[in-house]
């Protein structure tokens, strides 16, 4: 595992203290006080392997403050323990950002002594020093697996399109998409692949200024490496029906394209697309390609979501692709998983199987969140699923549609759409256009930031928040009182059900139990006051017989039994504190224990 030196975290608040009958001043004194009052000091407090050029700067309330750090002994600047920042590094030098600063602060500084190389392999560095030397970057100390460097920030090679990193020179290795993650060893090579653009006369195209569009592809290939540039100028568009009588299987969109007008990829040959996230102006409109089955997402931006609730998910599938070879539980749900279980405790009470806590944002479609398990799940393992009863459409799996949620929790890594089958899914790039707008106006952050370091309300924590189960570990007090938390009613209705909820679910399930994973079902924890009137006790008992009469999976719990008391949650209803999420893996260790599991 890599390491960092990361020095104790210390804030520091300046206090300004008016004493008692100062009521009166003159116009001098009030403007030395304004002055005073709008003017705040920001420490860099220091430590071993760097220097700053100034120990603090003195700033107006609000404005950034910016200092250039200077890292020795192979030591990189990587993270900070404030939450809004920038880092801009040239070698050993950097130019280190806090914005929009508030109060007056004392920063520290964490730094990484382990790198990836970065070898060109043919091209030459974007610095122009046409150096052939591999460039090294430092990786994140705080992620199971690193995030490779972002795409085409390095190197070039004139007439070739970037095409990813690879383990091997010959690309016969594992390959790496820019921004995505892989497995770190410590003196790694990662090797630059190019491929040769398609040529310029395979392309009509009309230029207006510096901008080219695409109006008709003429080539033959199957394969389509779409350039950068057109007659000079930069491709920004592809018109309506450019590829509409191809026969492309493969098409590479560059990073210089930032729209693709209706019906512009009417291809019903593609069955592969690759594309970097500057690509903004796209929807399912864009694409007419029934065959197309697979996208690659180069990252070119930094990301915004890293170190927030969604980012989470990205961590607990590393966690989950680290245990793919071992006997393994999936504990499967929206946030009343990732709140609701001690992994330990069951790794304790089953000592043949490894806990993955896998409790999501209740509200994202399920449906491509359990393919994404199963990829790293085998015969005997075993699912137990537990969906939450208010967010029951994306629960359920009853849509194909993705969403823009799902798009968050892949930010930090793109390589997972790959492998989904698109073909499954609806509103794919229409949710992609959402989600690469709202963003837009996020601020940019780093791979080196993560959840781990953050509560799910986004203040920063100086131990991990996260075990490595993907558990939620931060203390969650219980409830003064047994009453509703969020004043969110949940049906526990039988009409709240229909039949697609039951088929949906069961068509989910068997997708596992086809590989021989065993799939158990069990109700999410709720709390009790926050079931509506119509959820009497005698239709609880009857949704409970339609649940076992309906689902395939074994129902290895009583609903009565995941009705909690109001007292064990933590500000939702389906989040359970500290203490109710002892009791509720008591209550799980004893259901699984019921069907024969040791």
């Amino acid at each position: 595992m890599t390491s960092v030196k990361n020095l104790s975290m210390k804030k520091r608040l300046l206090l300004l203290a008016l004493p008692l009958g100062s009521l009166l001043f003159s116009s001098c004194q009030n403007a030395i006080f304004s002055s005073s009052f709008d003017e705040i000091n920001v420490v860099i407090e220091q430590g071993n392997d760097f220097t700053s050029d100034v120990p603090s700067r003195r700033i107006k309330r609000g404005a950034d403050a910016s200092f250039t750090i200077t890292c020795q002994n192979g030591a990189a600047l990587v993270a900070s323990d404030y939450a809004n920042y920038s880092i801009e590094n040239t070698g050993t030098r950097y130019v280190y950002t806090a914005h929009s600063v508030r109060y007056s602060t004392t920063i520290v500084l964490s730094l990484s002594y382990h790198y990836c190389l970065y070898d060109a392999n043919g091209g030459l560095p974007l610095d122009g020093s046409g150096s052939t030397s591999p460039i090294a970057k430092p990786v994140s100390p705080d992620h199971l697996r690193a995030n490779a460097e972002l795409g085409q920030n390095l190197f070039y090679k004139t007439g070739y399109t970037f095409n990813g990193w690879n383990t091997n020179p010959d690309g016969g290795g594992d390959n790496i998409l820019p921004g995505s993650r892989f497995d770190f060893t410590e003196g790694l090579t990662l090797y630059a692949q190019w491929i040769l653009e398609t040529p310029n006369q395979d392309f009509e195209y009309d230029i207006l200024g510096k901008s080219a569009t695409i109006t008709k592809y003429l080539g033959t290939d199957e394969t389509c490496i779409v350039p950068e540039t057109l007659g000079g100028a930069e491709v920004k568009t592809i018109s309506k029906n450019a590829f509409v009588s191809s026969t492309l299987k493969s098409l590479y969109l560059p990073r210089s394209l930032t729209s693709l007008e209706e019906d512009s990829l009417n291809c019903s040959s593609l069955n592969e697309l690759s594309f970097f996230d500057t690509l903004s102006e796209v929807d399912d409109l864009s694409l007419t390609c029934p065959q197309l089955s697979k996208v690659r997402l180069f990252a070119n931006q930094s990301p915004r979501y890293s170190g927030t609730y969604y980012d989470a998910f990205s961590d607990k599938t590393d966690y989950l692709r680290k245990e793919a070879t071992h006997l393994k539980i999936v504990l499967f749900s929206g946030s009343s998983g990732r709140y609701g279980y001690s992994s330990p405790q069951i790794e304790e009470a089953f000592p043949n199987y490894h806990i993955i806590n896998l409790g999501v944002y209740a509200w994202a479609n399920a449906r491509p969140l359990m393919e994404w398990a199963r990829h790293f799940m085998a015969k005997d393992d075993i699912l137990l699923d537990a969906p939450e009863f208010d967010a029951r459409d994306a629960q359920f799996c009853i849509s194909s549609a993705f969403d823009h949620h799902l798009w968050a929790m892949v930010e930090s890594d793109y390589g997972l759409l790959s492998l989904l089958d698109l073909r499954n899914y609806t509103n794919f790039f229409t949710s992609y256009h959402e989600f690469n707008a709202s963003r837009s106006s996020m601020s940019e952050k780093n791979y080196f930031v993560s959840a781990k370091n953050y509560s799910d309300e986004g203040d920063l924590i100086s131990y991990p928040t996260y075990n490595d189960n993907g558990d939620y570990l931060l203390f969650r007090a219980n409830s003064a009182s047994d009453t509703l938390q969020a004043l969110e009613l949940c049906d526990y209705t039988r009409s709240s059900f229909s039949d697609l909820y039951f088929s949906s679910l069961n068509a989910a399930h068997t997708l596992f139990t086809d590989q021989g994973i065993r799939v158990f079902f069990s109700y999410s924890p709720r709390n009790w006051s926050s079931l509506t009137a119509q959820s009497t006790p005698e239709e609880r008992k009857a949704l409970d017989q339609e649940f076992r009469a309906s689902i395939k999976a074994p129902v290895i719990s009583k609903l009565e039994d995941c009705l909690f008391s109001g007292v064990y949650f933590y500000r939702y209803d389906s989040h359970l504190s500290t203490e109710g999420a002892l009791l509720r893996t008591e209550r799980i260790i004893a259901d699984l224990k019921a069907q024969g599991l040791n």
